[in-house]
């Protein structure tokens, strides 16, 4: 209903809120990186107002293909390192949905996707349970 918004009743960015749900605070979030950050998005196909270097998951195929080519949470960390990725965004309500229907994934796929999220990545912020920003730790030789 953008009737309202084009009326003047109510505000851009009230409109965008309401739209976007926590879409326009994690894209406040990236916006807010420091400046020559890189962002893959997991589970989200959307992003505008990304306005550091982002690359959507556009058919969210992005952790079946990492597991399909670097195998393992390691692996893709590498991988996006060597790609110049500082940081991941994943949507975990996508991660839930697609969870649980049928998909491509493997149970090995999920348990991987865990030890990503919980030792290859550092949190930076958390939004609610639908998004998790996460920066990506330089190489190390462990």
């Amino acid at each position: 209903d953008p009737i309202r918004t084009l009326s003047g009743f109510q505000t851009h960015d009230g409109y965008l809120a309401e739209q976007l749900g926590w879409f326009g605070p994690v894209m406040e979030a990236v916006n807010s990186l420091p400046e020559g950050s890189s962002v893959a998005l997991f589970w989200e196909p959307r992003s505008y107002y990304c306005e550091v270097c982002c690359s959507p998951d556009v058919i969210l195929d992005r952790w079946w293909y990492m597991m399909r080519t670097a195998g393992t949470a390691r692996g893709a960390a590498d991988l996006l390192r060597s790609q110049d990725f500082t940081h991941v965004l994943i949507y975990d309500l996508g991660v839930r949905l697609v969870r649980d229907k049928e998909n491509a994934f493997e149970e090995s796929d999920w348990e991987e996707l865990e030890h990503f999220q919980a030792v290859e990545l550092q949190v930076v912020q958390r939004f609610d349970d639908t998004y998790t920003l996460y920066a990506i730790p330089p190489f190390s030789d462990e």
